[in-house]
Formats: C-alpha cells, sequence, structure tokens
C-alpha cells in the first residue's frame, strides 16, 4: 500500500490556510498522520461570514499558497491536482427527517438499508426546500427497531426499522463560489468537508458525543454550534456574531484595526478590572457587552436544541480565535452551568515540520482527519513520472561490397577464384603444381604463399602452354 498525500484548505474570514499531509499505511489502512506543509496568508473583505466574495482575490492567495507546497523540497517535482477544502459559513446548519421501511416479513438490517434510509430522507429534504439550498452532509440522529431505540441496527432482523437523519445544509452560494474558485479558476479536482462537524470529530472524544457534548466554534464573522447526544448529530446552527464586531466596536474609539486587534487579544479581560487609564476602561466596556451579547445567543441556541445542560454532562468544547479572549471560557461556564475546555486534537497527529499550535491550526487539522477517514480518499499530489529508457538498438556493421571476379582476366590468382572453385578443384589442362619443384627452364618456383609467386606461377604456365603448342605443329 502506497502513501498518499492530502492537500487541505481552509477558507476563512480572516485567514486562508493550506496544509499538506503525508497518509502513511497503516495495520487498519490509512491512519496515520504527518503534516509536511502549512501555510497561511490573511485576508481582508475577500470572505465574508464564511462565504467567498472576491473570487479572483482568493483564487490568487490559494494559488500562491499551493505554489509554497509545491516549492517544498520533500515533495518537488509533485504537483498539487486536487484538494479538499472546508465549507462553513452563516447560512449553514442541520435540519431533522426521520423516516422508516415496513416490511412483511422480518429481514436482515444491513448497510445498505441504511443507506436506502438516508437517501429517502435527502430525497424528502430536497422536496420539502424545492432545491433552495445546497445538501452538504446527511448525518446518522439515530435509529429505532419496531419503535425501540436501537443504537446498532445493522445485522439485526425486522420488519420495521427508523432513522432519525440531520440534513446539512446552505445556501448555494456556499458551494457555487468555491466551485467557481478551485474548479474554474485552479483547475482543480476538489471534495467538500463540513468545517464544524469535521472539528466536532477531532476535537471530542466518542465517550463526550455519547455523553451529550457542545461543541462552540468562535470565528471572526461567525459562531457555529454543534450539538452531540448519544454519540450522533443532534443539532447544527451558525450564528452571524464574531469576534469581528469585537474589532469593529473597538474602532469606534478612533483607533485603528491594528490597535483594536491588539487590545481585544492582549489587553482586555473580561474577568479583570485592573487598567492603566480610564480610555482602557471605556474600550474593555465595550468588549465585555459585545462578548456577553454573543454568550447569550450560544445559550439559546443550546435551549433551541430542547436539550438541557444535564443532557449534556460532557459540557461545552470551544474552538476558534475569538474564544482566546481572556475570560471568555470562564464566563460562558458561569452562564450556561456547564464545564467548558478548551478544544484540542483528540488524535495524534504528527508534523515534519515546526511545531504546530494545534489550538490556532484545529481547522486545518480536521479536514486532513475527516479526508483520511474517507473511504478511497484521493491522492492530491501527482505522480512522479519514471522515463522509459531508451531501446538499444543493436550497432549495424556494413559489409564491403561483394565484387564478381572476371574470369578472362589473366593475372586472376587462385584466391580469387575461392568462391568459385573448391579447394580440391583444378582447372583441366593446367598441370598441377608441388611445392618446391622446378619449372621448364631449370627455374625454382618462388615460395606459393607470396602474391609475386602466384604471378610468376600464371606467367610461367602461359609460356608452358606456348610451347607444347609449338611441340605439336
Amino acid at each position: 500500500m502506497d502513501t498518499k498525500y492530502i492537500v487541505a484548505l481552509e477558507i476563512g474570514s480572516s485567514k486562508i490556510k493550506a496544509a499538506l499531509a503525508e497518509i502513511l499505511p497503516g495495520v487498519n489502512g490509512y491512519n496515520a498522520i504527518n503534516i509536511r506543509a502549512l501555510e497561511q496568508k490573511s485576508t481582508s473583505d475577500d470572505v465574508r461570514h464564511g462565504v467567498i466574495s472576491n473570487v479572483d482575490a482568493v483564487s490568487e492567495g490559494i494559488r500562491d499558497l499551493l505554489e509554497r507546497i509545491e516549492n517544498n523540497p520533500t515533495i518537488r517535482p509533485r504537483k498539487v491536482i486536487g484538494v479538499y477544502a472546508a465549507i462553513g459559513g452563516r447560512s449553514l446548519s442541520a435540519s431533522p427527517i426521520s423516516v422508516e421501511q415496513n416490511l412483511e416479513e422480518e429481514e436482515k438490517i444491513t448497510n445498505k438499508t441504511i443507506r436506502d434510509l438516508a437517501n429517502e430522507a435527502r430525497n424528502l429534504y430536497n422536496d420539502y426546500n424545492e432545491g433552495k439550498r445546497d445538501i452538504l452532509q446527511v448525518c446518522s440522529g439515530g435509529f429505532t427497531n419496531c419503535g425501540r431505540p436501537e443504537p446498532n441496527p445493522t445485522g439485526r432482523y425486522s420488519k420495521n426499522i427508523g432513522g432519525k437523519f440531520r440534513i446539512v445544509s446552505a445556501r448555494p452560494e456556499l458551494k457555487r463560489n468555491l466551485q467557481r474558485v478551485l474548479a474554474q479558476s485552479l483547475q482543480l479536482q476538489f471534495d467538500i468537508v463540513v468545517r464544524p462537524t469535521a472539528i466536532a470529530y477531532l476535537a471530542t472524544t466518542q465517550e463526550q458525543r455519547t455523553k451529550g457534548c457542545v461543541l462552540v466554534d468562535f470565528g471572526a464573522d461567525t459562531t457555529t454550534i454543534v450539538i452531540f447526544r448519544g454519540g450522533d448529530l443532534q443539532y447544527l446552527s451558525t450564528l452571524p456574531l464574531g469576534s469581528r464586531l469585537i474589532t469593529n466596536d473597538l474602532m469606534t474609539l478612533n483607533i485603528s484595526e491594528a490597535e483594536a486587534e491588539d487590545f481585544k487579544h492582549n489587553v482586555s479581560s473580561l474577568t479583570d478590572n485592573n487598567f492603566e487609564s480610564d480610555q482602557e476602561v471605556i474600550a474593555n466596556e465595550l468588549v465585555v457587552a459585545r462578548a456577553s451579547e454573543i454568550m447569550s445567543n450560544i445559550e439559546a441556541q443550546i435551549s433551541y436544541s430542547e436539550l438541557t445542560p444535564k443532557d449534556l454532562p460532557a459540557g461545552i468544547i470551544l474552538t476558534g480565535l475569538g474564544s482566546r479572549l481572556k475570560g471568555f471560557p470562564e464566563k460562558l461556564a458561569e452562564l450556561t452551568k456547564m464545564p467548558v475546555e478548551i478544544a484540542a486534537p483528540k488524535q495524534k497527529i504528527n508534523s515534519s515540520i515546526q511545531k504546530i499550535d494545534t489550538e490556532e491550526h484545529l481547522d486545518i487539522l480536521s479536514i486532513i482527519y475527516k479526508a483520511s477517514s474517507l473511504p478511497n480518499f484521493r491522492d492530491c499530489l501527482s505522480k512522479i513520472e519514471v522515463p522509459t529508457p531508451p531501446v538499444q538498438q543493436p550497432p549495424v556493421t556494413k559489409q564491403p561490397p561483394v565484387t564478381t571476379p572476371n574470369p578472362n582476366d589473366p593475372f586472376r590468382t587462385n584466391d580469387d577464384d575461392e568462391d568459385v572453385l573448391r579447394d580440391d578443384e583444378v582447372p583441366q589442362n593446367v598441370p598441377s603444381k608441388t611445392k618446391g619443384a622446378k619449372k621448364q627452364g631449370g627455374e625454382k618456383a618462388p615460395n606459393k604463399n607470396s602474391r609475386l609467386s602466384k604471378l610468376w606461377g600464371k606467367f610461367t604456365d602461359l609460356i608452358t602452354y606456348d610451347n607444347q603448342d609449338d611441340q605439336d605443329e
């Protein structure tokens, strides 16, 4: 099983983040996560309330981050060809849908049965909202077997199986603008991950979700409340209230945005009243007022879920940059009468780069964790092409031209007749020559191994033929 790579994108109201994770093969599949790169850059008004408002600016920002990742020497020359992108925002919510199947005889409940129930719930929701909202996720909210609660119906036999589902949806513009950026501008393949539920599954344990807990994501422009009980999603809602409202309130005191952000994070406090000047006291009162408003809305959303603090004994898990306001966790616990903890990854995630602030980057880490848990998740990097070696052709040997001996050439040697006469063939009327024999005239023949001797033998043969003719006459 080969190593795969996931590229995650978090397009938030204050920052755009991109991360590369190496997913290593494990005993139970791809379950070891190692962060290889993490890049980010600030945004201004290009994303508001989780919705991309400037497609070109966001596209250029993402392109810059992905180029930084591609220039990482550990992955070069691979290219980013796909991403997992988070989606969230002001219109994100979950609607309850209940469906059931009545069977003539008892049948075994299978995974297909559960999928059929989920698809029926999806179709009912589409019929209800007439395509005005995009379905992003269908979450289980619990099952019944013949009217009785059944936490795990798969494998059991039943004549009546019912399911409660939470349909997570949002206005079409969230997904539409994301597609314009990733598919059209950047030519990337992409899959969507719902940010609040992804964070919940990384920042909470199965025990907390079973007992009952609330995830509160206090971001720059929005605050999202996600409630679990019995191990299933029970409620999800997004408020158009975030920590940027506090910054805007402080800027009414004729200070810059940078000064307002510095005061909000480093000076203000919801529990401490020790300040150096009257101006700081006035500024802190603005912070307390707005933070109290946001906390009251969080409490109201919990009550809208029809669950009480007693139903949610695992308490509140708090995340988002807004949650870093001094005294905010303590005041929220006091207001809701529920324990509050700061969110942190409950699953091990390794890093090959500098130490990562897991609280600050919990959002991007949760996208990677969710993507790696999907069956057959995509490899977001291109493969390294190994060049095929050229086929070696055998060298071509040039053959010397074949010449045909001229039979009328009186100076041809026997060597010239090798292709015509065998060594044991003797031409007619030509006396045989013996090594060392004397020819007529008493002259000793030259060595036959030399070319000159062969020519000389030919010449003496001609003279012999002439003398024989004279004697015949």
